[in-house]
């Protein structure tokens, strides 16, 4: 049968379609055709004869002889026949909501009758199949994100107009010129891309960020609405010729070291210069909406050839809130009056004694600074100071502000604090790795959050009772006593292992958390009845029989090596989170977890059967590590279940599987190579495995 002929298309809502097509058209094709005439999108779209499924890979000559065998023999005879038996049997279009799994199938290069309409997210994080762009992509799309593996031609494929973000990963090097991207607002490549963009019109573009390879001139190129503008570490091109009147926002990589001078970026709100940026700043006229500015290792505002640099050559913009790497010397520091949080870099070792300081809320003093503080002005709205790394400078003559709130010490200092007065006011106080003097001091009374980092002394000290947060730092390995009554968050180091016999818990504790080396029995430990966190480190592997945890406890952390039996366990009846690490693979034959429990997650060497395992029934969210590879089809797995996970291994069948029919998310690992058939999630909204990713938008 040759020809063409006209083929009406009834909707169920009313709506009809006609089209005139040749009697040998793909059911594929003809699905194309008629996608283009929807009155709306959304949904899969299915074609059917009657009531048959006209399929992908079947043309409408087979389709009809399928519903009329009695055609069979006439064909090339009684041309008219066929025609009045196709238009006795109706063409139906019909929606279903967005079939993930079957969506996801296609992606894998798998025959499916379903299309990808409805779907707004997809991450493919391998080289893409040929025949995903070529066939066409969903119009719903507007998420699209290519893996590092991709490097396709995109000339003369059709990205939908409503595209809205596009990210191309590490491996994509290839032209852009003649890639049409009408609505597209957030474009990302990644560290191979060096093409040119000349001549190419990005008019909706707000966000434009570019990898570590790309140095190419931006003359020429359209972006009328630009906001956003990063640039990689290569990037040294002059910009005066580049037209950005929109852009907000400029940061360049560690290569650019271009003049500025004669470069116009009206509306320009934050700019971040790189590692190598060393241009002079006399004449440059920086925008006056700046608020923003960082630079990476320069050590003067001006260039070799200046001989000499006054305060009043540089025109700081007087909205500027924030100057960031700063390595200057005194003599250029006439700073904007309205200059709010102000971080000195690497390289200044500056007396501040000279320095006029502006009514600055945050000072960051960076990895060089070394100077006595005693007769430095400190402004009287500073909130926040840090010291950094080379600090190593008593604090006795140093006159704080009343309005100090935090003060962080760097690593380098250890002096002693005996004498030292600090603000009443003063909240959190930090101290860097090698501070390990005792606290013979008084500390302020509103401090609530004190940091270590070194620090092995005794705790039997006279704590603010305002202390709320305590972290003793990897260093610390003493008893407990003497703990501050009102703590509500206790972390301790990774060489801690004390014994929790006889401790005294704060009544108000709520977050406890364990370093590296603590491996005692926690039978003893009477842990306080508060307790809502519970985080146990690296080598804790110390059976649970016996313990009696707090009724509060919501979440229960375990880490690498432990592998303990849990029958027997008596969980906390209000635990709502559970963790085991990457040792853990016991049976859980015979455990009785919490009603309430909402997430379980194990680690990579669980591969123990579930068939018999009651799983709680407020379970919303199960994980499953690399090695987990059992059968699920004896499984109960909770109604309300919203998000299941399975590691790298896992390739079990699942269409026998009672999965829940309230799952949003199922992730598959990258070893999972079964069909998907016949399996219906209503309520899908991501589904991820072998590294793609497909997702619809929750109005959907």
């Amino acid at each position: 049968m040759e020809g063409s002929v006209e083929l009406p298309i009834a909707g169920l809502d009313g709506c009809e379609l006609s089209l005139r097509v040749d009697w040998g058209i793909w059911g594929a094709e003809l699905l194309r055709r008629a996608r283009r005439q929807l009155p709306k999108v959304g949904g899969v779209l299915h074609l059917s004869l009657g009531d048959a499924k006209l399929l992908p890979q079947q043309s409408l000559r087979e389709a009809l002889l399928r519903r009329s065998p009695a055609l069979r023999g006439d064909e090339g005879r009684d041309e008219g026949r066929w025609e009045e038996e196709l238009r006795r049997t109706t063409c139906v279009f019909t929606y279903s909501c967005t079939n993930l799994l079957s969506a996801w199938s296609g992606l894998q290069g798998r025959e499916t009758e379903d299309g990808l309409e409805g779907i707004t997210d997809l991450r493919y994080e391998k080289n893409c199949i040929v025949s995903l762009l070529e066939d066409g992509l969903p119009a719903s799309l507007t998420y699209l994100k290519f893996g590092d593996e991709f490097d396709q031609c995109l000339q003369g494929i059709t990205l939908p107009s409503g595209l809205q973000t596009l990210e191309l990963g590490e491996e994509f090097r290839r032209s852009m010129q003649g890639v049409t991207l009408p609505g597209l607002r957030s474009l990302s490549f990644g560290k191979r891309f060096n093409q040119s963009l000349e001549s190419m019109a990005l008019l909706n573009l707000r966000s434009l960020s570019f990898g570590h390879c790309f140095n190419q001139s931006l003359e020429g190129v359209a972006l009328p609405s630009l906001q956003h503008l990063n640039f990689g570490d290569a990037f040294n091109q002059p910009l005066q010729k580049v037209d950005l009147p929109s852009l907000q926002s400029l940061k360049f990589g560690r290569q650019f070291n271009r003049s500025l001078k004669g470069v116009e970026l009206p509306n320009l709100q934050n700019l971040t210069f790189g590692h190598c940026f060393s241009q002079s700043l006399q004449g440059v006229e920086l925008p006056m909406g700046l608020e923003s500015l960082s630079f990476g290792q320069i050590e003067s505002l001006a260039s070799q050839e200046d001989v000499a640099l006054e305060p009043s050559d540089i025109a700081w913009p007087q909205g500027l809130r924030d100057l960031k790497g700063a390595n200057f010397t005194a003599q250029e520091l006439a700073l904007p009056s309205g200059l709010q949080n102000l971080s000195f870099g690497r390289g200044f070792n500056q007396p501040l004694q000279s320095i006029a300081l502006p009514a600055l809320q945050s000072l960051t003093l960076g990895f060089g600074f070394d100077q006595s503080l005693t007769g430095v002005s400190f402004p009287e709205t500073l909130r926040s100071l840090t010291l950094g790394h080379s600090f190593n400078q008593a604090l006795h003559g140093a006159v704080w502000p009343a309005s100090l709130r935090i003060l962080a010490i760097g690593d380098s200092f250890n002096q002693a604090m005996q004498g030292v007065t600090l603000p009443e006011g003063l909240q959190d106080l930090i101290f860097g790795r090698s501070f390990n003097q005792p606290l013979q001091m008084r500390l302020p009374r509103d401090l609530k959050s004190l940091e270590f980092h070194g620090y092995n002394q005794d705790l039997a000290l006279v704590w603010p009772e305002q202390l709320q947060s305590l972290r003793l730092g990897n260093c610390f390995n003493q008893s407990l006593t003497g703990l501050p009554q009102r703590l509500q968050t206790l972390e301790l180091g990774n060489e801690f292992n004390q014994s929790l016999q006889g401790t005294t818990w704060p009544f108000g504790l709520e977050h406890l958390q364990f370093g590296t080396s603590f491996n005692q029995r926690l039978q003893e430990a009477a842990l306080p009845s508060s307790l809502r966190s519970l985080k146990l480190g690296r080598f804790f592997n110390q059976n649970l029989q016996g313990v009696t945890f707090s009724g509060a406890l919501q979440s229960l952390t375990f880490s690498v090596h432990f592998d303990q039996r849990l029958q027997g366990v008596k969980w906390p009846p209000n635990l709502q989170s559970l963790t085991f690490g990457h040792c853990f693979d016991q049976s859980f034959q015979g455990v009785v977890l919490p009603s309430g429990l909402q997430q379980l997650k194990f680690g990579h060497r669980f591969n123990q059967s579930l068939q018999g395992v009651l799983l709680p029934s407020n379970l919303q969210s199960l994980s499953f590590g690399n090695f987990f590879n059992q059968p699920l089809q004896e499984v109960s797995l909770p109604d309300g279940l919203q998000s299941l996970t399975f590691g790298v291994r896992f390739n079990q069948p699942l269409q026998e599987v009672a999965l829940p029919s309230g799952l949003q998310r199922l992730e598959l690992g990258d070893d999972f190579n079964q069909s998907l058939q016949g399996i219906a999630l209503s309520n899908l909204r991501t589904v991820c495995g072998g590294r793609v990713s497909v997702a619809v938008a929750s109005g959907k």
